[in-house]
């Protein structure tokens, strides 16, 4: 069985799906909301090229995405920045010959 796929009239879709900062929470370990913007467009268009007999449909889709990444890092303490690795970041010390990994 052969159905007839198409149509004699145009027809045709526009869509968007958005998210933004303005509309997030802050992750759980960040401060503050992170950047993130995500648009996710597109359309289709279809119609006859030549009355019942051929059709043609199109169609598109767009993504933008734009986000920020939340630092849980820790900084070198005023010591470490002078070659002084006796102690951690927190100021615990370290026993001599431990290899540590910051």
């Amino acid at each position: 069985m052969t159905s007839k796929s198409g149509t004699n009239d145009f027809h045709g879709s526009l869509f968007e799906f958005l998210r933004n900062t303005d509309l997030d929470a802050k992750s759980f370990y960040a401060t503050s909301t992170e950047k993130f913007n995500l648009n996710q467009f597109g359309g289709g268009i279809g119609g006859p090229i030549q009355k019942n007999k051929t059709f043609f449909f199109v169609d598109g889709e767009q993504k933008y995405e734009r986000n920020g990444i939340t630092f849980a890092g820790l900084l070198p303490t005023a010591a470490m920045r002078e070659g002084d690795f006796s102690s951690d970041p927190w100021g615990n010390p370290i026993p001599a010959g431990t290899m540590v990994n910051l």
